[in-house]
C-alpha cells in the first residue's frame, strides 16, 4: 500500500510541474522558476519510475 500511494503522490508531483514548467510563463511564473519546475518534474518522474518499478517487483 505504501508504494501504492508513494507512486501516485509522485506521478502526481511529476505532473504538476510538467505543468508548470510548460505553462508557467503564462501565469506570470518567471521563466528561471518555470525552468527550474521543468527540470524538478524530470527528477519526480524518475522518482515514479522508482515506484512503479518497486510496486511492479514487489509483487
Amino acid at each position: 500500500m505504501f508504494w501504492v500511494v508513494m507512486t501516485v503522490v509522485a506521478s502526481t508531483v511529476t505532473v504538476t510541474y510538467a505543468v508548470i514548467g510548460r505553462y508557467g510563463q503564462r501565469w506570470g511564473i518567471s521563466v528561471e522558476r518555470a525552468r527550474r519546475f521543468r527540470t524538478s518534474s524530470w527528477l519526480a518522474a524518475g522518482w515514479t519510475a522508482v515506484c512503479v518499478g518497486h510496486f511492479l517487483v514487489g509483487r
